[in-house]
């Protein structure tokens, strides 16, 4: 997820304190002195947030949904939409892979799970929009503040802490260091994090990877039974200094380092096929539901077994220099900041194979099964006897971003009946991402595979190292399969993808199939500069005797776009390069009124816009002129915009105890989606004889298009407190409806991709005498996963996890804590159209942590 920065919201600074219900009363302030409507949550100590993940702990906030992958958090949904800008300390997080608002890719991993926890003081979430804050974002900004020397002040803590993984049965490591030093006591202040943190991620996976498909009746695809092992590490620093020479002056660095690595062996047991749509295509009478679904039957198919090995090495860095300066009734303010960002994905994939073997399916129970019905043995190297009886590909990635901004912004303050202050500021930003990818396959592009005869068996025909034996007893306890073991394929047995390679050049039966090739239509570059302005009015005054305050204002932002990408046909690949640009102007209005001490009610309004994702800007074409079609993206996407409206009320009981509600309305228009339209295509002809277009420059082209409209209507309820007992609650209520998505005036009934129409969190407490125990427990209904994924919709089920956390404290510097995830084991089940065509059951189990923490 991509994201820029915001420069000036609500300068609060939140001091890490220790304890549930001093984190409690920190974020409060936070929401009550805010200009715009907000939510915070500040961590329990120095880098400790209530969580142990970035995206989870965002979830105890009304109106986030977040999507969790191999178990973690890692995707956030604000009101609904996922547009929304990730900001670190007010400037870009940025992405390897530029702006990214769209699904889950198996190599791409979302920003959020890079960031350490350990080294945050707290995340903020601003849900209105005012004209200070950077246009690109329509669910709202998500702030992740970073510790800070003159708030901490002389300390150090050391934490250390052991996880196990119930599905690996392994115990990684996890540690985090934090000095902060006052070297001028209140004027100069330095401070140095490092985080370290290893995870074996361990999953068991029913998969219908080409989802469900049929005219009359509907049947799965590829059926597959996966395990997976992976480790992962995340490494953190954190280097900042404040100096204030003055009472007037203040000057900061700030610098982020994050890098997340991982290594996957992924192994699965498939059938290509499923016997299909078709009834006479099965060797029994299937079982058919009242919805036309195939639910279970005998077929013969081809039997797989899978591997892939997959290295992904990631890192971002953010550096930011800035002051702030007050002279007389003048406020300056000003930052350059510079982040860069780049991933590398080295993927192997390999297939062993063998035609003509009987498997039973059933779809008709809580578990998918997938069965071989004859004598065929899967953990039988020599049963899979073919010409192409092993294939397989390597693909080398490689994403990176970079953004460079400088920023100036300054108040007036007034001595005014009315206005209290007018700011104004500029901005001016430089974004580039670039994706370059090489693919070892056939001898024509890189897109197809390689292909090693298995003739006679895979003993003695292919190097042992490329196949072993994989058990799937484990695998939902053997429930979902009557195979016990199986042979797949190991493309990562001989020790590297270039040892691969060279022994594909030797056996393969396809010439040069051992060879990198460029893909050029996975190749692309973006470049956006844009240039902002903005001016705003601060008010206060009084109506009926109630204190009023709040700001109106507008932004103006004005961007240079560059997209570079290749043409491409059967005569090979074309350099292309596109350009435009466009402006939008943005107002904003936000209103608090003080009914009481401690009842305030807030409105709001704002037109905010989000640029489409990165990639769907490559505007890459891959033309097919014997099939007459042509498929690319599209540089010439509008932005989306929305108008939105916002009412709140929060009562502030105590200063941990608060009741607040709220309700909001957006209208979107310019949701991207496919669109596939005839298109003449210069210098192109269409060789497709059973096309009316036939020997003429038009062509079917698939591309994304921006214009479809939907309008969110929502409400937000929140209930917190604590008591004297030491028992306390936290509780949140959202619910948010979507008309759908409209293109074209057809009005569709689905909902938005990644919204739940309920969601609910709830967290119980104690914590007295140095003791903490905590539940906290997240639910959320179904929700639309994909509106077109094969011809069909996609959805994940309502689903409910249960977390634990527990510590005490030993005395004043030492303490000792307890946390589970996932304690009630719940699992992500997905469907297709009916819940009962299942495309994915996920488990990763649970997992736990113990650790101790020392502040001095």
């Amino acid at each position: 997820m991509y994201a820029q920065e915001s420069s000036s919201i609500e300068n609060v600074e939140v001091i890490s304190v220790k304890g549930i219900r001093q984190s409690i009363t920190a974020a409060l302030a936070v929401k009550q002195d805010a200009s715009v409507i907000s939510d915070a949550i500040s961590a329990e100590d120095i880098g400790k947030l209530p969580d142990e993940n970035v995206a989870e702990t965002l979830q105890r906030i009304t109106g986030i949904q977040i999507q969790r992958r191999n178990g973690e958090g890692s995707r956030v949904a604000v009101r609904g939409l996922v547009q929304n800008r990730i900001e670190l300390d007010g400037v870009s997080l940025v992405n390897p892979i530029g702006r990214s608002y769209s699904g889950f890719d198996e190599t791409v991993f979302p920003v959020l799970q890079f960031v350490p926890a350990e080294l945050l003081s707290g995340v903020e979430v601003y849900k209105s929009a005012s004209a200070d804050q950077v246009s690109g974002s329509l669910g709202g900004t998500v702030n992740l503040t970073l510790l800070k020397p003159l708030s901490v002040g002389d300390k150090t803590s050391i934490s250390l802490q052991g996880s196990y993984d119930d599905r690996t049965d392994a115990v990684d490591p996890r540690y985090g260091i934090t000095w902060s030093k006052e070297l001028i006591e209140g004027e100069l202040g330095v401070l140095v994090s490092l985080s370290e943190s290893a995870r074996s991620v361990g999953e068991e996976l029913f998969f219908t990877r080409t989802g469900w498909s049929g005219d009359t009746l509907s049947a799965p695809g590829d059926l597959r039974l996966q395990t997976l092992d992976e480790d992962r590490d995340r490494t953190g620093a954190l280097f900042n200094v404040q100096w204030r020479p003055t009472s007037e002056t203040e000057i900061y660095l700030n610098t982020f380092y994050a890098s997340y690595d991982i290594e996957r062996d992924r192994s699965w047991f498939s059938s290509a096929d499923s016997g299909g749509s078709v009834i006479a295509n099965y060797l029994d009478t299937p079982m058919v539901s009242s919805n036309d679904t195939i639910l279970a039957g005998t077929f013969i198919s081809q039997v797989q077994g899978n591997g892939e090995a997959l290295e992904n090495n990631s890192e971002t860095t953010s550096i930011v220099l800035g002051f702030n300066h007050t002279i007389d009734n003048w406020l300056f303010e000003g930052k350059v900041s510079h982040g860069s960002a780049e991933q590398d994905d080295y993927q192997d994939f390999a297939r062993v194979r063998q035609n003509g073997v009987t498997f039973f399916r059933d779809f008709g129970q809580d578990l998918p099964v997938l069965n071989v019905t004859d004598d065929f043995d899967a953990n039988d190297p020599n049963l899979y006897d073919s010409a192409s009886g092993l294939i397989g590909f390597s693909q080398v990635v490689n994403y990176e971003n970079d953004e460079t901004t400088a920023t100036f912004d300054t108040t007036y303050y007034l001595e005014n009946d009315f206005f209290t202050s007018i700011e104004a500021g500029i901005r001016w930003a430089d974004q580039k991402a670039s994706r370059y990818q090489e693919r070892a396959g056939d001898a024509i592009n890189g897109g197809g595979v390689w292909i090693v005869p298995t003739l006679g068996g895979l003993e003695g025909s292919v190097d042992q190292n490329l196949y072993r034996s994989v058990s799937l007893s484990d695998v939902y306890d053997g429930e979902a399969s009557n195979v016990e073991r199986f042979i797949a394929a190991v493309p990562g047995g001989l020790g590297s993808t270039k040892a691969l390679l060279n022994y594909v050049q030797q056996n393969a039966s396809t010439q040069g199939s051992g060879v990198f090739f460029a893909q050029p239509d996975g190749t692309y570059s973006t470049a956006e500069e844009m240039t902002s302005l903005y001016i705003k009015a601060n008010f206060q005054t009084q109506w009926s005797d109630l204190p009023v305050s709040g700001g109106f204002g507008a932004r103006w932002v004005d961007t240079s776009q560059e997209s570079r990408f290749f043409f491409i046909d059967d005569t090979g690949a074309t350099a292309d390069t596109f350009n435009r640009d466009y402006s939008n102007f943005l107002p904003s209005a936000n209103i608090k009124i003080e009914l009481d001490s401690d009842l305030i009610l807030r409105a709001a309004y704002s037109k905010v816009v989000a640029q489409p994702d990165s990639s769907a800007l490559a505007g890459g074409v891959s033309l097919d002129v014997l099939a007459g079609a042509a498929r690319g993206g599209n540089p010439n996407l509008d932005v989306a915009e929305a108008d939105a409206y916002d009412l709140s009320l929060e009562w502030y009981i105590s200063e941990f105890s608060a009741l607040t509600g709220a309700i909001f309305r957006k209208d979107v228009s310019g949701f991207l989606s496919p669109n596939t339209e005839r298109k003449a295509l210069e210098g192109a002809v269409n060789a497709n004889v059973g096309s009316p277009d036939f020997g003429t420059n038009n062509f079917l082209v698939t591309s994304t298009v921006a214009g479809g409209d939907s309008t969110i209507n929502g409400l937000e309820l929140a209930y917190q407190t604590v008591w004297e007992s030491g028992f306390g609650v936290q509780s949140n209520y959202t619910y948010i409806d979507s008309d759908g998505v409209s293109t074209g005036g057809d009005e569709l009934s689905l909902p938005l991709e990644g919204l739940s129409e309920n969601s609910v969190n709830l967290v119980a407490f104690y914590e007295k005498y140095g003791y903490s125990v905590r539940f906290a427990y997240n639910w959320r209904d179904s929700y639309l996963v994909s509106r077109n994924f094969n011809g069909s919709q996609l959805f994940e089920e309502s689903r409910g996890q249960l977390d634990f956390s527990a510590s005490y404290d030993i005395n004043e510097s030492w303490r000792v804590s307890f946390d589970a995830i996932n304690l009630n084991d719940e699992r992500v089940d997905q469907y297709s159209n009916f819940e009962e065509r299942k495309f994915r059951v996920e488990n990763t189990g649970r997992r736990f942590f113990a650790g101790v923490r020392a502040t001095f």
